[in-house]
C-alpha cells in the first residue's frame, strides 16, 4: 500500500531537519542550515502556483497532469478564456465549479457545464467570460499525491 502524501511529506520534512542538525556544528554552513530548516517549515504550508503563457502552449494540459484529472479545459482551438483557481477540496466538491462574477456574486454550477458555457468563441460564451472574475475548481490532493508517490516507487 503506497504511503499517503502526508506521510511522504512528513518523512521528507524529518529528513531536512536531520540534515540541518548535521550542519549545526559548522558556523560556515549556518546559511545552509537555516535554509534547510526554512524549507522543512514550508512543506506544511499551502502554496500558489501560477501557470501562464501564450495560447495553445499546453498550460491546461500541464495543470491536468499535475492535478491528475481533466479540470482545465483543453481543445484544438483556444479553450480557457478565464482565470481558473484550483483548490484542494473533498471529492464531493470536485463535481462543482464556483463562478466568481465580477459583480461579487458566487454561483455554483455543475462541472459538466464548464466546457459548454466557458469555452469557445461564441458570442454568449464571450459575454459570460467578460462578466466572470474567475472560476474556482476543486481537486482531491490526497488521491492524486498517493497515486504519484506509488508511481515514483515510494512505499
Amino acid at each position: 500500500m503506497p504511503q499517503s502524501a502526508a506521510s511522504v511529506r512528513d518523512d521528507f520534512q524529518a529528513f531536512l531537519i536531520r540534515m540541518a542538525a548535521k550542519l549545526e556544528p559548522y558556523p560556515f554552513l549556518r546559511n545552509q542550515e537555516v535554509e534547510l530548516r526554512q524549507l522543512a517549515d514550508s512543506l506544511a504550508k499551502p502554496f500558489t502556483l501560477a501557470v501562464f503563457g501564450r495560447m495553445k502552449t499546453g498550460k491546461s494540459s500541464l495543470i491536468n497532469a499535475l492535478v491528475g484529472k481533466p479540470l482545465a479545459i483543453t481543445g484544438v482551438e483556444e479553450a480557457t478564456a478565464t482565470l481558473n483557481w484550483i483548490s484542494y477540496g473533498s471529492p464531493a466538491q470536485a463535481d462543482t465549479v464556483l463562478v466568481h462574477w465580477k459583480d461579487g456574486r458566487v454561483e455554483p454550477i455543475a462541472f459538466e457545464r464548464l466546457s459548454e458555457d466557458w469555452s469557445g468563441k461564441d458570442a454568449d460564451v464571450l459575454e459570460r467570460v467578460s462578466q466572470t472574475s474567475y472560476l474556482q475548481l476543486f481537486a482531491d490532493e490526497e488521491g492524486k499525491a498517493a497515486r504519484q508517490a506509488s508511481r515514483l516507487g515510494f512505499r
